[in-house]
């Protein structure tokens, strides 16, 4: 099939409305925005066929939406997953387009959560509508069921608790997640491995205010060089973690139809030797450290100060070999450590740890997936017209592991983003081409995933 141009319309106008809500989940952003966007993801799964839409909370978190499509209870079940709240703009001043008014420009539509996940969200959506208004809600293949999840870009640290609270309403035979990216535009991917994610915000004090640092330099402690000190102590020349959990991994054969010099041209970087070697084996398969924002002063506001405070978030991506527990304790005692030693014991230091997340991988060929894996590769050819590659992923989707593990169902994960979508950073956008696709490829998964859990 080719996507139909008003269903195409119709996914394009409703992403852009979830886009308009600056649906932040980040601390110090107004919260109402969250709910708001909630909200309007529960209008839309309403309009497009599915029934008992709620809104779910556990303690006070960010809402999750859920609904179903119950066609017959003979028929298998296909969990959908996405999250409707999204990254802070960063720096505005960056953007080309305004990040929160969507702005369509040679074939991609540009702003905040136009794929990360919005974009997810309207996957399963348009699907759920081409069944409704183009054949007809009663010939869906299998039964529904979907999660909308509002606090996923801050840890889902409410996650086990929503789980354990609601494991017998979602109970499917098989996940759908449309969270994660495609190698290259134009290929379509599957992922099978996540890293996992441990978070340390770091904050260095020493002065009641900023001093001029001609009155005061070299009399007083400066807290932004006890900072940077700290954090050039976590790693060794070759960018190795210092941590006493993180060992040497093995290498992986890996047969990734992306070469370095192709690699280089979607980090966009500016000199293609800062590529790695065996890059793809280091951003699936090995920890990394990344200093995620670091602040005194700012570039715009510099002068001859001796900064009161230094602040840093440093994140590390964990693998299958680490816990990410372990290395989140081994992170900010390494930290407190660092401080004490750098600084003399002469500065306030105050850490943060965020909920970690663990890594996931899994298998396509074990006996649980090799159905739903053969039946995706079938949905996503017809599609794209290709067959499809099983890639791994640096980045962390929380929701992933617990939930395969407590339905005992296999996960099947669509890209919508692409290497040049910049998810996280300025400028994000989402390219339709593969966008439709995603859309037709969910459509046909209702019909080969039922198909095949039916000959398993």
């Amino acid at each position: 099939m080719s996507l139909d141009s008003k269903l195409q319309k119709f996914a394009v106008d409703e992403l852009s409305k979830l886009v308009r809500i600056p649906s932040i989940s980040f601390p110090g952003f107004d919260p109402k925005h969250v709910e708001k966007s909630g909200e309007a993801t529960a209008e839309l799964l309403k309009r497009v066929g599915f029934q008992n839409i709620q809104l779910k909370k556990v303690d006070e978190c960010f809402p999750y939406v859920v609904g179903e499509i119950i066609v017959d209870k003979k028929l298998p079940t296909a969990l959908l997953y996405a999250h409707h709240d999204v990254q802070p703009p960063g720096r505005e001043e960056i953007w080309k387009t305004a990040p929160f008014e969507p702005t369509l420009k040679d074939g991609r539509l540009y702003g905040r959560g136009t794929a990360d996940d919005k974009a997810g969200i309207l996957v399963h959506a348009a699907a759920a509508e081409y069944y409704k208004s183009y054949v007809n809600s009663s010939a869906m293949p299998m039964n529904l069921k979907v999660i909308i999840e509002g606090e996923e870009e801050i840890g889902s640290s409410h996650l086990l608790e929503f789980l354990k609270q609601n494991q017998t309403q979602l109970q499917s035979d098989v996940i759908i997640v449309t969270d994660t990216a495609n190698i290259d535009c134009g290929v379509p991917s599957l992922t099978v491995s996540l890293r996992g994610l441990v978070v340390v915000d770091v904050d260095v004090r020493s002065l009641k205010a900023p001093l001029h640092s001609g009155m005061w330099g070299g009399g007083v402690v400066d807290p932004v060089q006890v900072l940077v000190k700290m954090l050039a102590a976590l790693t060794d020349k070759s960018g190795n973690i210092l941590l006493p959990s993180i060992k040497p991994s093995l290498q992986r054969k890996l047969e990734i139809p992306v070469g370095k010099e192709i690699f280089a041209k979607q980090a966009g970087v500016l000199k293609e030797n800062s590529v790695s070697d065996n890059f793809w084996h280091r951003i699936w398969y090995e920890p990394s450290l990344s200093i995620n924002a670091i602040q005194a002063s700012s570039e715009k506001l510099a002068n001859n100060v001796i900064c009161d405070r230094a602040f840093a978030r440093v994140g590390i991506r964990v693998t299958k070999s680490e816990s990410g527990e372990q290395i989140s304790k081994e992170l900010v005692e390494k930290l407190k450590n660092l401080c004490k030693e750098i600084s003399n014991d002469s500065v306030e230091l105050h850490l943060h740890a965020h909920s970690p997340s663990n890594a996931w991988e899994t298998d396509p060929n074990s006996k649980q997936n090799a159905w739903a894996f053969r039946a995706a590769d079938q949905a996503l050819q017809k599609a794209f017209g290709r067959k499809s590659v099983n890639i791994g992923c640096g980045g962390s989707i929380p929701f992933i592991g617990p939930f395969e593990k407590a339905l005992e169902a296999p996960v099947i994960t669509l890209g919508v983003e692409d290497p040049f979508t910049l998810a996280h950073s300025e400028n994000e956008s989402l390219g339709l081409d593969d966008f439709y696709k995603a859309i037709e490829a969910e459509i046909e998964m209702f019909q080969t995933l039922a198909a095949a859990f039916k000959s398993r």
